[in-house]
């Protein structure tokens, strides 16, 4: 065993102590480097959209597109009727998240099994 000795005579660590921390310091070098770079793509993917959130371009409660809907659907609708809705618009039928939005944000309130009402 190799060791390492100060001026004072003694032991500092020995050159398997002195590996591990290389190791470690090279483990934590590629791993910031590989941070660096997903964080790269993503802003090179995501960015935009980031860029418009944060100045205001689309509202984090809403997207112009879903209020679209709420304003085609009848005072009374059910959720079939924005299902049946949004497929016309080739779109998703999940509406779940967006009946949620629309009653957290006081648009629509619940008023029968699978019947919501417009509040405004």
């Amino acid at each position: 065993m190799v060791t390492a000795v100060t001026v004072t005579g003694k032991e500092d660590m020995n050159t398997a102590e002195i590996k591990s921390i290389v190791d470690d310091e090279r483990a934590i070098k590629f791993a910031l480097w590989f941070a660096e770079r997903c964080f790269h793509y993503q802003l090179e993917i995501y960015g935009d959209k980031i860029d418009a959130l944060h100045k205001n371009a689309i509202s984090p409660q809403a997207s112009m597109g879903n209020i679209r809907y709420l304003d085609a659907l009848p005072k009374e609708f059910t959720k079939e009727d924005l299902v049946n809705l949004r497929l016309a618009n080739n779109e998703s039928p999940v509406v779940k998240t967006i009946i949620c939005r629309w009653v957290k944000e006081s648009l629509i309130a619940k008023i029968g099994t699978n019947l919501w009402q417009k509040i405004q």
